[in-house]
């Protein structure tokens, strides 16, 4: 495409008043001269520089001088481009609400104090190594932050944020007792070894910790209004101290080291409950994650323990609807008969020799099932297998060893 196509999509902006311009992936560079064509865009709300792909790939040090003509931007975009600061964007104050510098090489957070309506920053996959300068930035609601910090900091201005997510090299969860409205909490491949310092904020309703060092679940008690709690490779060995979240409804866990399914009584009003294996590798594979002093993992995912082995311990789980333990070492289907409301069972990859036990749950729509060590689908036992598939409209059976006798 190249900056031809920049300057057919700018003509074209200019000539229909569309509010959105797209200029990703234009080959666009500092002070190239198809942006001067910006200045005649005043009307456009929205803007998109970045450039996710390697063809055509914009590249700028830093915002153009040209988009603080745009005074009625509300959007601004631009990732993947290479910026090493921030610039250029005092005259956007008055209506910018959205600000995304993802993935850029910027090595400081400043320049943004005039932007005292902004409601959303995101400044994933940068540099810098301090949190700063967002004092003035009352009006923010989600932040996201990830660069080379080791300390969460300097966030006591913002009362009105609902959504963080932090990444870097922080190792300790600490001063977050003054974003009382913050309802949304994600920590991202971080060195945090303890969930602690919480205890404030109760208006909380979905915490995730991701490829964190974290090997307890504790120190939850006071997050009343927790509705999903979410853990992805992290190396907790056991579920704990859950009792005190009767708002939870979504438990979702993946690649940990759990063994048993239990202490969840508590959990009332739970519908979703996935706890799964992979052997995918991570997204991230050149992330080093250290779960010992003598244990490092790359690209593979690093069990401590067994896998789940039984069915069991979910009678109080009345209001559960979706329930997937994909990827464990279950030999039986087993102890589902309070699950009254379940719609979703997924026991894909386990160890399950015989479809049984599932007559009772006449609520049941979709069933996984594939990848055990099925021989036979249909059986004279109309309790079991022949009954049940008979009503289950969706149903996944594939990477059994069926034998003919079993198929008809």
């Amino acid at each position: 495409m190249g900056r031809s196509e920049a300057i057919k999509r700018i003509n074209d902006c200019i000539k229909n008043q569309n509010e959105f311009l797209d200029l990703g992936n234009c080959s666009l560079y500092d002070n190239c001269s198809e942006l001067d064509l910006l200045l005649e865009c005043t009307h456009i709300k929205s803007l998109r520089l970045s450039s996710p792909y390697n063809a055509d790939k914009n590249r700028f040090n830093s915002i153009p001088a040209q988009i603080g003509s745009l005074t009625s931007l509300e959007k601004l975009e631009i990732r993947e481009v290479g910026l090493n600061e921030i610039s250029n964007l005092e005259n956007l104050a008055v209506n910018l609400v959205e600000l995304d510098l993802t993935s850029n090489d910027i090595w400081e957070i400043k320049n943004l104090e005039f932007l005292y309506n902004l409601e959303t920053l995101n400044l994933h996959g940068n540099y810098y190594k301090k949190i700063e300068n967002l004092d003035t930035l009352k009006n923010l609601k989600s932040l996201s932050i990830d660069g080379k910090i080791e300390r969460i900091e300097n966030l006591e201005s913002l009362e009105n944020l609902t959504y963080l997510t932090i990444s870097g090299k922080i190792n300790k969860i600490e001063n977050l007792n003054c974003l009382s409205s913050l309802k949304d909490l994600s920590f991202y491949w971080n060195d945090i070894q303890k969930i602690e310092n919480l205890d404030s904020l109760v208006k909380l309703e979905n915490l995730n910790f991701h490829e964190t060092k974290i090997k307890r679940i504790e120190n939850l008690d006071n997050l009343i209004n927790l509705k999903k709690l979410s853990f992805f490779k992290v190396p907790i060995v056991k579920l704990e101290n859950l009792d005190n979240l009767p708002n939870l409804k979504k438990l979702h866990i993946c690649d940990t080291s759990i063994t048993k399914l239990e202490n969840l009584n508590g959990l009332v009003n739970l519908e979703e409950l996935n706890i799964v294996r992979s052997q995918a590798k991570p997204l991230f594979g050149r992330r080093q994650i250290r779960l010992s002093e003598d244990l490092d993992i790359y690209n593979d995912i690093v069990y401590l323990n067994d896998p789940i082995s039984k069915l069991e311990n979910l009678d109080n789980l009345f209001k559960l609807n979706k329930l997937s333990l994909t990827g464990n070492n279950i030999n039986k289907i087993e102890n589902l008969d309070n699950l009254s409301n379940l719609k979703e069972l997924d026991l894909s990859k386990n160890k399950i020799e015989k479809i049984e036990n599932l007559s009772s749950i006449n609520t049941l729509s979709k069933l996984n099932i594939s990848y055990n060590q099925i021989s036979t689908f249909f059986s004279n036992d109309s309790t079991n297998n022949g009954f049940f598939l008979s009503y289950s409209p969706v149903y996944d059976v594939g990477g059994n060893v069926v034998s003919s006798e079993g198929t008809s």
